[in-house]
């Protein structure tokens, strides 16, 4: 999770450059990026898959996964106050769930980017289709992954509301439609 998390910090920094001489090199690193996010989601599933066995398991696990937060967090001084989650298995999580969020946007406009070139069309429509939908996937694993630590622990619940960025993150994941969101009592509210 962590690796997969700091390759798509890192991919999000070396797509900012523009006009590297080595194109060739570029797109190989992406594809490496893109091979850490994947292994990231597999890590998630599993862990999702291992919280749905029982409900003492998922306590382990979920102990677990907040006894490394800890260890990995540093306090950081924000504008209300101290986000002392920064930086940890937490974070990176919402980092893995940010990335899964932008699949829809960062697809369409690299397919409006390509229309102009001709050729193997059709290879590249599915490749990306099913680049979108891996991460749509991986948020959703994410999200469970989430859910199953929330169900597991009160301590689970008091971290995740402490971590800034992540209520919004999740309710990006919502499947209604921005304006229908805030109707909604679970999306207004995603972690009582």
């Amino acid at each position: 999770i962590r690796d997969g998390a700091r390759s798509v910090e890192k991919g999000r920094a070396d797509g900012d450059i523009e006009g590297t001489a080595n194109s060739q090199q570029l797109l190989l690193e992406q594809q490496q990026d893109e091979v850490s996010f994947a292994a990231a989601c597999t890590a998630c599933r599993a862990l999702r898959d291992l919280s749905a066995l029982s409900k003492d398991f998922a306590a382990v696990v979920t102990d677990d996964i907040l006894r490394v937060n800890e260890q990995w967090s540093t306090c950081v001084v924000e504008g209300e106050g101290y986000d002392c989650y920064s930086g940890g298995l937490i974070s990176d999580l919402l980092i893995l769930l940010r990335h899964a969020n932008e699949a829809e946007s960062f697809y369409n406009s690299r397919g409006n980017d390509r229309k102009g070139l001709r050729g193997s069309r059709r290879s590249s429509r599915t490749d990306r289709k099913g680049r979108q939908e891996a991460r749509r996937r991986c948020g959703l694993y994410v999200v469970q992954l989430l859910l199953a630590m929330v169900v597991a622990s009160d301590k689970a619940a008091e971290t995740l509301r402490a971590t800034s960025g992540l209520i919004e993150a999740v309710e990006e994941c919502s499947s209604y439609a921005p304006s229908e969101r805030f109707k909604r009592k679970w999306v207004r509210k995603p972690l009582n």
